[in-house]
């Protein structure tokens, strides 16, 4: 798990990389305002998370090696129920729009 510190740092080599994405003249700013609730790319976010969250569940939570050791499916599950709760979250701001 991220603590504050690693939470930071992951965020700032996340803007590092955007930055090294963007078409010349366009901010990070921009792009995230324009990926808001209601744009292509939030509804993007919101089929890619449910992919993942998808394949979390047909891929390792029943997957044998993982139902058989009890501390891998605790985190496989833990993974599965955190993407839920962001499939949730970005969704209720889908609607909110």
């Amino acid at each position: 798990m991220l603590n504050n510190d690693n939470l930071e740092q992951s965020l700032q080599n996340t803007i590092q990389t955007l930055e090294s994405l963007l078409e010349e003249g366009e901010t990070v700013e921009e792009l995230i305002e324009q990926s808001k609730p209601g744009s292509f790319a939030c509804h993007a976010a919101l089929h890619t998370t449910y992919l993942v969250m998808d394949l979390i569940a047909r891929e390792l939570l029943e997957h044998p090696s993982i139902v058989g050791n009890e501390q891998w499916f605790e985190k496989a599950n833990t993974a599965h129920n955190a993407l839920f709760d962001l499939y949730q979250s970005i969704g209720a701001a889908e609607a909110d729009r």
